[in-house]
């Protein structure tokens, strides 16, 4: 029984993993300066944007939207800490940095 709960635990991981990747594809990635934005189009018709996440080099900050913690929390059943810890982790993986703290 312990077995097929690690499994399905890695299993569900790489899934919140694979999420991340491909709703970044849909997203807005915008290096400025120091800072690193993931936006995301909150209009079909206008240019309108809403950060979602934002990085900032100088202090190592990652702000991630209350919002979008939410929706990944409910979406996987995780505590926001977690879902926090997750989400930390792959944005370090995939830009190539090291967060010193999270806000949201």
């Amino acid at each position: 029984m312990n077995m097929k709960y690690i499994i399905t635990e890695n299993r569900l991981y790489d899934f919140m993993i694979n999420y991340l990747n491909t709703l970044l594809e849909s997203k807005n990635v915008s290096y400025i300066d120091s800072f690193i934005v993931v936006s995301d189009k909150i209009t079909v018709d206008e240019e309108e944007w809403r950060d979602i996440m934002e990085f900032d080099k100088s202090d190592g900050r990652l702000w991630l939207s209350t919002t979008f913690v939410r929706n990944f929390e409910d979406l996987f059943g995780r505590g926001r800490d977690e879902s926090i810890r997750i989400i930390a982790e792959w944005f370090e993986n995939k830009f190539g940095v090291k967060t010193d703290y999270v806000e949201s």
